[in-house]
């Protein structure tokens, strides 16, 4: 018999992160589910830390990843094993709090929801800001609320920066047969969950709020989003990518774009202010930057600030 939710947890050198967030998922008071940890060819002790923990309980299972890797495709690989007719994604270094499932399935029982349809369940979540030893600096609960798949999609899209984002992969739940149209994209550099989540609410997928905190995510010295220019990078990927879907939504993207135009600017990054600069051409898109007090609108005209800003740039053949 088939368990009922398959929890994925994607790891990379996580070995020390892992025995807390195995130990939250089997702490789940829904008990009904396969634990697949998913090793993406970690150099550290995960497989080891992975068999003791099978020994433990006989619903974590382990897979090594062949395919392609990275976030993506490490999810997708785990996806491919899953048995289960709903999906929970868990980063290793977060936490699910223990009513998370069942709290998220009771609300539809209760509320008499259609489950036989395509639907991604989403709830709130806590940010923790940890320091480089691990210590706590502060926290945030991020209360997101129903709202309309084209709410959502503004929000999303007019994101600029900052733990306000309206989903958190980890808080959310699939129905699994929703990846039988769409997976992760094994391109990008970040920002592949979000991709997701727009694809999804613009083909008018079922999304369905379920007020409660479900889980915690940490940031701290190692995570990915931390190392900006790889952010930005990973932002103008799913820029490009969203374009291709409709154009439109990228037009609500222009506080995010203004920062990351700024930061290339004064960073002196040519190849990332070069790649907005093309993007704000062809979308269209609405932004500006400042030089020297003067705000400037004008693609040609930022360009020409960014040579006075980085005159080094400027190469003559």
């Amino acid at each position: 018999m088939h368990p009922f939710i398959s929890v994925i947890i994607p790891c990379y050198n996580g070995a020390k992160f892992l025995q807390r967030s195995v130990g939250c998922t089997l702490s789940q008071t829904f008990e009904d589910f396969e634990c697949i940890i998913v090793d993406d060819a970690s150099p550290d002790n995960t497989r080891e830390v992975a068999e003791s923990l099978m020994q433990q309980d006989s619903r974590v299972k382990y897979v090594y990843n062949t395919d392609k890797h990275g976030l993506g495709g490490v999810r997708n690989f785990g996806i491919k094993h899953a048995k289960g007719e709903w999906v929970q994604f868990y980063d290793v270094d977060d936490c699910l709090y223990p009513d998370k499932i069942k709290l998220q399935l009771d609300f539809l029982k209760k509320n008499n929801i259609d489950t036989d349809q395509e639907m991604v369940l989403y709830s709130d979540y806590e940010v923790i800001w940890e320091d480089a030893e691990g210590n706590v600096e502060r926290t945030m609960t991020n209360i997101v609320g129903s709202h309309t798949n084209k709410e959502l999609l503004h929000k999303i899209m007019s994101w600029s920066e900052g733990a306000n984002m309206p989903f958190h992969l980890n808080s959310t739940l699939f129905k699994k047969k929703i990846f039988a149209d769409k997976l992760f994209n094994e391109d990008f550099f970040a920002f592949e969950e979000i991709e997701l989540f727009v694809y999804l609410l613009h083909k008018n997928i079922q999304f369905e709020y379920i007020p409660t905190v479900a889980m915690s995510y940490r940031i701290h010295e190692t995570n990915v989003t931390k190392d900006i220019r790889r952010s930005g990078i990973g932002y103008i990927q799913f820029i490009e990518e969203i374009y291709k879907l409709e154009p439109s939504l990228v037009q609500f993207s222009s506080p995010r774009i203004e920062k990351l135009l700024q930061r290339a600017m004064n960073s002196g990054d040519k190849s990332t202010f070069d790649s907005i600069i093309s993007i704000i051409k062809r979308a269209n898109i609405p932004a500006h930057l400042t030089y020297k007090g003067f705000i400037i609108d004008n693609p040609l005209f930022m360009q020409l600030a960014f040579f006075l800003r980085n005159p080094s740039s400027l190469v003559f053949k």
